[in-house]
């Protein structure tokens, strides 16, 4: 940025002029960084989840040695397989009846997802041990190494 200084003898007397139209240039370059870099979501620490959390009182007749049910889901050929317990089966309807049936819905199951299976797939069976009523539901990648 320069200063021009006027060299005739008549404008002694006059303040001399400064060219703004770079400075603008630079303060608009800024203000369009900023606005294209700027995040405008919430904090995570700020977010509201609508789970709710329980606090569940120790019952003393509960026992803590609970075995997990596994029910495993697998893919041969393209065609979904599960199996719990002792049920192989192919058709989630029997597996439906399986755990509507079940004793014990306290105990933890344990969904293990095998490789190649889609991700709606194995959610919908989660969402199948939820709804027979179980209250522990995890999922378990089949990861092999």
């Amino acid at each position: 940025m320069r200063l021009s200084k006027q060299s005739s003898r008549a404008n002694t007397g006059s303040a001399m002029k400064l060219s703004t139209a770079s400075m603008i240039d630079v303060v608009f370059l800024l203000l369009i960084f900023f606005l294209v870099t700027t995040s405008f979501r919430m904090p995570t620490q700020s977010l509201v989840t609508p789970i709710v959390s329980q606090s569940v009182s120790p019952d003393p007749t509960a026992t803590n040695n609970t075995e997990p049910v596994i029910l495993a889901i697998a893919s041969e050929n393209g065609v979904l397989g599960y199996e719990l317990g002792s049920v192989k089966t192919n058709d989630i309807r029997e597996i439906q009846t399986v755990l509507e049936t079940m004793e014990s819905k306290t105990a933890p199951m344990i969904v293990k997802v095998g490789d190649g299976i889609p991700f709606q797939s194995a959610t919908s069976l989660i969402a199948l041990c939820r709804s027979c009523g179980h209250e522990s539901v995890a999922w378990l990648p089949n990861h092999e190494y």
